[in-house]
Parts: C-alpha cells; structure tokens; sequence
C-alpha cells in the first residue's frame, strides 16, 4: 500500500474513532445511571430516633423542573441546618449517613435529589450549570421555612463540585464542605476518555483531544449546555481554605 493511502486510511479511522468517542462520551455525561430511591422507611426510622419526623418538601427550579427531597429537624435543634449534597448516579439516600451525624449534633437536614436523579425532575445533570441556581433556591427556601440561624453545606463527589459553584452565587453559606470534587468538568472529560480506551488522561490530553472537544460541541448542540463551564475551581480562586472559623471550607 502506497504510504499516502496508509496515511488516509489512519486519518479516517482516527476521525471516525474520535467521532464515535465524541457521542460515547456525550451521552455518557447526560445520562448517569439513575438511582431509585429504596430506604424511605429506613430513613424515617433514622430520623425518628433523634424525634425529627422526615418531610418530603419539594421547590421549583428557575426552568420549572420540579425538585425533592428530605427535611429534618431534631428534637434538640441547635438552630443551624445543613443542606447535603449527593453524587452523580446517586439519590439523596446516599447522604444518609451524613445526615444522621448531623441530626445527632442537632442540626436540621435538607437532602435534595439534585436535577435529573432521584425523584427530581429533569432529563440531565448539568453539573453545575443549573444546578448553582436550584442550591440557591434550596437555600430560599431553607431561610423561609424554617429561618436557621446558620445554614452550612455538604456535598460528595458531583455534590461537592456543585457545592462550590454555587458559592459564586449563593454567599450567605457559614460553611461548605467539599468532599472529592473534580476540578473542572474537562478533567473528569480527560478521565472518562483515557478509561474508555485504558490508559490514563495522558492519552486523552493528546491524541483524544479531537474527541473530547467534539464531545463538548455535541453537548452543546443536542442539549444546549456548555459543560466547559462547569468548573468549581474558577468559583472559589481567591477564597480562603479552611481554618475552623473560616467560612470557606475545601475538600
């Protein structure tokens, strides 16, 4: 085979293998698997222990999504409440346990679903393109409800990342613990890449590049969000770290 019908063919099939790439990673980003929620009772029976009775409470979201999820209040209340934050492919049962320390200290709980999992409306996550906005409407309503002297949050993972975007936004937090974000949504893209052909983002920095690229675009033309937007890191530069009286607290 002449050498520039060998350089064709690679071209082609690189084009292809990125294009293919592109959608894979596309479609993986909007559609995470999606837990249903399995432990109402049991989640009832925790909170009952520290004589707080578990409420489904619901708001909407700025683009009418309808969002849930659990509030608690113990019976020795401290006046501060916690709003907690779950992973992606995960419903708000996966703050359970986080939950229930909190109730033990006398804190009041909110475990939303965020915005496409759980029982929460919506087709897709965003990861932080709107869900900034639906934590601060989880906040408004937490002020109004219930008026906490404090309000704190906690997230986990995907949790985290919104948590921190949202800061940007909502500034009245005491505190926010951020555990295991990402830095930016190009570096879990640069991951999820290297893991689909099994080598770490070093390969997909460079010669998958193309594809993640592409896999942006995409999202952008068949959902209309631009996940290079998504960067909890760009929301807290310049922000203090965590001291046990500093407002700002990192993962």
């Amino acid at each position: 085979m002449p050498a520039w019908r060998l350089i064709r063919t690679v071209a082609i099939c690189y084009a292809l293998l990125c294009i293919i790439l592109a959608v894979f990673l596309g479609e993986l980003a909007f559609h995470p698997q999606k837990m249903p929620l399995r432990e109402r009772q049991s989640a009832k029976a925790i909170a009952a222990r520290f004589g707080a009775d578990l409420q489904d409470v619901s708001i909407s979201a700025r683009d009418g999504v309808e969002l849930r999820g659990w509030f608690a209040t113990p019976a020795n209340a401290n006046g501060d409440a916690v709003i907690l934050l779950h992973g992606v492919g995960d419903n708000r049962e996966g703050m359970g346990g986080v939950a229930e320390l909190f109730l033990s200290k006398g804190y009041a709980v909110l475990l939303p679903d965020s915005r496409g999992e759980g029982e929460s409306g919506g087709r897709f996550p965003t990861y932080g393109i709107k869900e900034t906005d639906d934590v601060r409407r989880w906040f408004e309503w937490l002020t109004a409800q219930q008026h906490p002297r404090c309000i704190f949050g906690m997230g986990e993972s995907m949790g985290a990342a919104i948590l921190l975007q949202s800061v940007r936004q909502e500034t009245r937090f005491c505190a926010v613990v951020a555990e295991s974000p990402f830095a930016s949504f190009r570096q879990i893209a640069y991951v999820r890449a290297g893991q689909f052909v099994g080598t770490g983002t070093w390969l997909a920095k460079v010669v998958l590049r193309p594809a993640v690229e592409l896999a942006f675009l995409y999202g952008r033309i068949t959902r209309g969000i631009n996940l290079t937007a998504a960067s909890p890191e760009e929301s807290v530069v310049g922000k203090p770290r965590a001291h046990s009286s500093d407002p700002w607290i990192g993962g």
